[in-house]
């Protein structure tokens, strides 16, 4: 290594010491980074780290927000290794540790997205017994195998039992748009994205469209199975168009895969993070800033789009993130896709989140929503509550969610959640 190497390189992890240990200072848990914060951001092409951000919930993981925080929570301790051998101990200064540790990131991020997405199925299943066989490493992708993730036995069923539980398939595909919908909003917070995050989203933002072509030429179920009993297998694709099918809506494949499209394409964030690995890999940035667009004191994120499954048809959240003066508020907007395709849903959502209002000692985030009927704008239900953060200290906190849902698409239909008063508790922690 040259002098002047040498020397770049003690600059570029004495500025990324710093910028982690300022960050966190500055920011505080669950904060947001002010204008000012943002100024003093290292610059894009220096070698970095970022906070990893973990999360857990007290309750069953038998939830969207449980089964993610969980996993997630996982992907970022993993991350944190990635931070320590590629900053620590040199490994993002030569191109081979920087694909191995992107090809480990993909493959973590896989492994996670698999049991995850799993997991999710079981939401429907009250709660089936499941466990991870390492004995038995049936999982594959181009990466590798993985110890296969093994469910209580589905009992035998007649053809209509059968007929009736597919519309499970839709879960796990859920899980996996709420999973990229929570990576994409860490990102957004922190105005940044480390590149084992990029990857993350993308592993679980493309695998509709993964999941749509491994299965395309797969066989419809089979009609001729009658009253007989039997095991009865499907992928979640076929399985959630034939459950439409099944309440008389009419989706084919063709406009399934134009919704899928739609969301993983339009959303600016698959594009940054797809540039994020790349700078990763090509140049060693293992934090990019990620894009806001200004208008005035005004700073606005391009929306993600997520599409999410319901038994009615499928449906568009579509979220922006707004930052001024130090704040940030996260708006909502979604439309059911009835007009794209087969659906019955009829529903439009719209709402907000306004994040970090400061009441000493707590930090709190009240968010409303409101359900609309899109042909006529009559009233629905809603989604309603206030989440709070205590600090204990500078990088860890408890959390409180009190929330409130009736009919509400996103939190009743899609996350499954009883209608009523929600009340969740947990610990957040930066690192």
């Amino acid at each position: 290594m040259s002098l002047k190497s040498l020397f770049r390189t003690c600059i570029q992890f004495i500025l990324a010491y710093n910028y982690s240990q300022a960050y966190a200072q500055e920011t505080g848990v669950n904060g947001d980074r002010t204008d000012e914060q943002e100024k003093k951001a290292l610059p894009e092409n220096t070698l970095q780290t970022a906070p990893r951000e973990i999360s857990f919930n007290l309750g069953t993981i038998y939830t969207y927000e449980n089964n993610d925080n969980v996993w997630s929570s996982l992907q970022q301790l993993l991350g944190k290794g990635s931070d320590e051998l590629g900053v620590e101990k040199g490994w993002d200064e030569n191109v081979g540790g920087r694909i191995g540790l992107t090809l480990a990131s993909l493959y973590f991020s896989i492994g996670i997205q698999y049991y995850k997405h799993e997991l999710a199925h079981e939401f429907s299943e009250s709660a089936r017994e499941f466990s991870i066989d390492f004995t038995s490493w049936g999982k594959s992708s181009i990466l590798g195998l993985y110890p296969k993730y093994v469910a209580e036995k589905t009992p035998d069923m007649s053809f209509q039992e059968a007929k009736d539980k597919i519309i499970t398939a839709k879960d796990g595909l859920n899980q996996d748009a709420y999973t990229a919908y929570t990576t994409w909003r860490r990102c957004a917070l922190n105005r940044s994205c480390i590149f084992d995050d990029s990857t993350y989203f993308l592993v679980h933002k493309f695998f509709d469209l993964e999941y749509f072509i491994s299965t395309y030429t797969s066989q419809d179920i089979d009609d001729n199975y009658g009253e007989r009993k039997h095991q009865f297998y499907f992928d979640d694709v076929d399985g959630y168009l034939h459950a439409l099918e099944n309440e008389n809506i009419s989706l084919s494949k063709g406009e399934y895969l134009g919704q899928v499209l739609v969301a993983d394409l339009a959303s600016w964030h698959t594009w940054e993070s797809i540039y994020s690995v790349f700078a990763y890999l090509v140049d060693g940035e293992r934090t990019t800033k990620t894009t806001t667009i200004e208008a005035g004191a005004i700073k606005f994120t391009p929306p993600l789009i997520s599409l999410y499954l319901t038994p009615k048809g499928g449906f568009y959240d579509t979220n922006t993130l707004f930052f001024y003066g130090g704040k940030s508020i996260q708006l909502s907007v979604g439309t059911d896709l009835d007009f794209a395709g087969g659906g019955e849903l009829n529903t439009l959502r719209a709402g907000g989140e306004f994040n970090g209002v400061n009441i000493s000692p707590l930090r709190i985030s009240p968010f409303f929503y409101v359900n609309l009927e899109r042909d006529s704008f009559g009233y629905k239900g809603l989604s309603a509550g206030i989440e709070s953060f205590l600090g204990l200290t500078s990088s860890t906190s408890l959390s409180a969610k009190l929330e409130y849902n009736t009919n509400d698409v996103l939190e009743n239909t899609i996350k499954l959640k009883e209608e009523g008063v929600n009340v969740v508790a947990g610990v957040d922690a930066r690192f």
